[in-house]
């Protein structure tokens, strides 16, 4: 398991590390005044991250919501003292844990491992609605090519549907790609 360490208190970002690395947990430290957190995490490929929620709220979330949009992974907050407000923003944002008080009295192999497979069921989540998302599109397209192949030829629905689905077999695309084409063919044509 590889984490990469984000603190900016270097005696408690040293006791958080040897302890991880008693637990047999690579670590890696990020340096917060020479690249960007997301560069670091690019080049180090963790399995997770840890950060500290010391610095401003707002700051935390920001650096949350870029890790998220360019190199998303589990990410475990911790604490010296809870904040509800931060809590829920950070939950809201896609942590996976965050843990208050020492974070060396905890086990912490079983926390990261909790983050990194709610991390991972999430992102199944994300892609299931995702792909839903899509064949409700795709399918209201195909209707409404349906429709304009249906006024175009004068033919049912079921003929319409026929049409559509040779168009896209003979040009080797989706049936939501061609039904897109049409329409947007048939609107340039009006």
């Amino acid at each position: 398991m590889n984490i990469l360490l984000f603190d900016l208190n270097p005696d408690r970002m040293k006791h958080v590390r040897q302890h991880m690395q008693k637990e047999g947990i690579e670590v890696n430290i990020a340096d917060a005044h020479n690249s960007p957190l997301s560069e670091q995490i690019a080049i180090s490929q963790p399995d997770a991250l840890l950060i500290n929620v010391e610095p401003e709220a707002a700051a935390l979330l920001e650096i949350i919501r870029d890790i998220n949009q360019t190199n998303p992974l589990p990410i475990i907050i911790y604490a010296e003292k809870e904040d509800e407000g931060i809590l829920d923003q950070c939950v809201r944002e896609g942590v996976g844990a965050y843990v208050v008080d020492d974070l060396t009295r905890r086990k912490i192999r079983p926390i990261i491992r909790v983050a990194i497979t709610r991390f991972s069921e999430t992102n199944k989540l994300r892609d299931e609605l995702e792909k839903t998302r899509k064949q409700l599109a795709d399918r209201k397209d195909i209707d409404r090519a349906k429709a304009i192949i249906m006024k175009q030829k004068a033919i049912d629905e079921d003929e319409a549907y026929a049409a559509l689905r040779k168009m896209a077999m003979d040009q080797n695309i989706t049936i939501g790609e061609a039904a897109r084409n049409i329409i947007n063919v048939a609107s340039l044509l009006v």
